[in-house]
């Protein structure tokens, strides 16, 4: 998957239940960060302005991310899904309601 200013493109909207790899490359010129939420965040808020909440995380509050990936820098994220739906994004202050953000089934 790759993402940039400002977007976030998967490789796949679907995945099988059980354990998922996410591998992110970021082709911007400036930091981003990845995390997975069950369900649809838009329209909550976040700890801060322009941010969406992480109510939801994947594995609670101190659930697996990706915190920071460097521009030009690839990460992998690998997590165990239930079957549901879920969003992945950037939560950087406006980076979600830039574009950063996309949803996939998990069954």
């Amino acid at each position: 998957m790759a993402e940039g200013e400002l977007f976030l493109h998967p490789s796949s909207t679907r995945a099988a239940t059980g354990s998922v790899t996410f591998t992110v490359t970021n082709h911007g010129t400036i930091h981003h960060e990845f995390v997975i939420v069950s369900g649809d965040p838009t329209g909550t808020k976040g700890e801060e302005p322009g941010q969406v909440s992480e109510e939801n995380h994947v594995g609670g509050a101190d659930g697996p991310e990706i915190g920071d990936i460097a521009p030009g820098q690839a990460k992998t994220l690998i997590v165990n899904l239930p079957p549901g739906t879920y969003t992945a994004m950037c939560n950087l202050p406006g980076h979600y309601t830039g574009g950063m953000h996309f949803t996939f089934a998990v069954s």
